[in-house]
């Protein structure tokens, strides 16, 4: 869900990205213009990542039903974030993980030649650190595999 918020709007936050982990429905949020350092003279704007439990009891569920749901967990985890003056929900069916790569590698070897690594939190768990997992995995797998050629 995207909140957007007029110019001049201040979000005083100390942080850009915020991985939340006591929310059965929020689980990420962004303050988007500091994400892509932007400065203040550009309009702000909030965007929420829903839990994967979360997403896949709603997954059928109308956005517009969804949103002051969605809304009111926001206010839980941001309690003096300002009113928007424009709510967006989107559904990325395919956005978070749930089934991973059997066994949990952390990356897979596509072709050696040229060097094709597949990663992600899919091959491990589905959140941040799940994403720290992979880049390690390839880093390791790399290293390994450039000492060969």
């Amino acid at each position: 869900m995207g909140l957007f918020y007029n110019p001049g709007t201040k979000l005083d936050y100390t942080w850009a990205g915020k991985y939340v982990y006591d929310n059965p429905c929020v689980r990420f949020v962004a303050i988007d213009n500091k994400k892509r350092g932007l400065g203040d003279e550009v309009a702000p704007s909030v965007l929420l990542h829903t839990s994967v439990p979360f997403s896949l009891e709603n997954l059928e569920t109308d956005k517009e039903v969804i949103k002051p749901v969605l809304m009111k967990h926001l206010q839980q985890v941001l309690p003096d974030l300002p009113e928007p003056v424009e709510v967006k929900s989107h559904k990325w069916r395919y956005s978070q993980v749930h089934h991973g790569y059997s066994g949990s590698p952390g990356c897979v070897v596509l072709c050696n030649k040229p060097l094709i690594i597949l990663a992600g939190d899919g091959f491990t768990h589905s959140n941040l650190d799940g994403c720290w997992d992979s880049v390690l995995s390839v880093s390791d797998t790399f290293l390994k595999l450039a000492g060969k050629l």
